[in-house]
């Protein structure tokens, strides 16, 4: 399990206790074999994906060695880590993968093996210190959307096509997580709220001074956000894992109930019923209304 290597961290005076956590593909040792594209260390090239994935696409989940612990110790809450992956880069002209050749343009050391990347896809989710599955991205996003971590982002969604042509940049997301208790049954309402504006969208797809588009935008937004939480919750449930914080949340507002059914709730979340609400607005956009006509 994970808990002895965080408690080696937590010991080791040498490892800065605000370290990043994340899982790997495959071993660590070929993890670190791999080759940065854009800094000349690995660790720092990682560091950086990972807070560009936390302030501009909210799509992984940057936790340091202390949050791993405090989600380790605290009941009713399971750790959820970021999935590091390794890849060879398609495009010839990488920096990676680029080998001495000889007058004739031919490899002159021979064929070259090409090198692996990194890359960070989604979160590794664990019930107590065992992973037990991943998330996608986009489940990713819908479970830093209920948590609260949700920083800044695009969402794309369908504004009267089949295919997806418009893009929104939210921020300023605000989530509040209510603990409902009636007839013995534990359910969670969460509301989320938040701004943004239109970034990109097909020639004459949307009228941006039409305020029924507008509001027929957000209504669409806020449905594939929904759509987002929902796949994390459904995925999590089915791991039995809640990284969420359900658990820590109910055990703050009704300690009576948490008591009774502490040691049990590995079983109950999975059947816990989850509502939730998106309410997120268009400020105001970033797109020139009507095409350029050039005389």
């Amino acid at each position: 399990g994970i808990g002895w290597v965080i408690d080696f961290g937590t010991r080791n005076r040498d490892i800065p206790e605000r370290a990043l956590v994340v899982v790997c593909e495959g071993t660590a040792r070929d993890a670190l074999q791999a080759q940065p594209e854009f800094e000349p260390l690995l660790s720092t090239e990682v560091y950086n994906i990972l807070n560009q994935n936390r302030y501009f696409t909210s799509k992984s989940k940057a936790t340091d060695i202390i949050e791993t612990m405090y989600d380790l110790l605290t009941p009713g809450r399971d750790v959820s880590l970021a999935f590091l992956k390794t890849f060879v880069p398609p495009e010839k002209g990488s920096s990676v993968r680029q080998t001495p050749q000889s007058i004739d343009g031919k490899d002159s050391e021979g064929e070259q093996p090409d090198h692996k990347v990194p890359t960070v896809a989604g979160a590794v989710v664990f019930r107590g210190e065992k992973a037990v599955g991943r998330l996608n991205e986009a489940e990713t996003q819908g479970m830093l959307f209920i948590m609260g971590e949700a920083q800044g982002g695009i969402i794309s969604v369908a504004f009267d096509s089949t295919g997806k042509n418009t893009s929104f940049l939210f921020r300023d997301v605000n989530t509040k997580v209510k603990t409902v208790i009636e007839k013995n049954e534990i359910s969670f309402q969460v509301e989320i709220k938040g701004t943004g504006e239109l970034i990109s969208a097909a020639p004459g797809t949307i009228d941006i001074t039409n305020r029924s588009d507008i509001q027929k935008m957000e209504h669409m937004i806020n449905k594939e956000v929904v759509y987002r939480c929902r796949k994390a919750v459904n995925k999590a449930q089915e791991l039995g894992s809640d990284p969420f914080g359900f658990g820590d949340k109910l055990h703050r507002t009704h300690p009576d109930v948490w008591k009774k059914i502490e040691n049990h709730w590995g079983e109950i979340f999975p059947h816990v019923k989850v509502n939730i609400t998106a309410d997120f607005s268009v400020e105001h956009s970033g797109l020139i209304d009507k095409s350029l006509h050039i005389r």
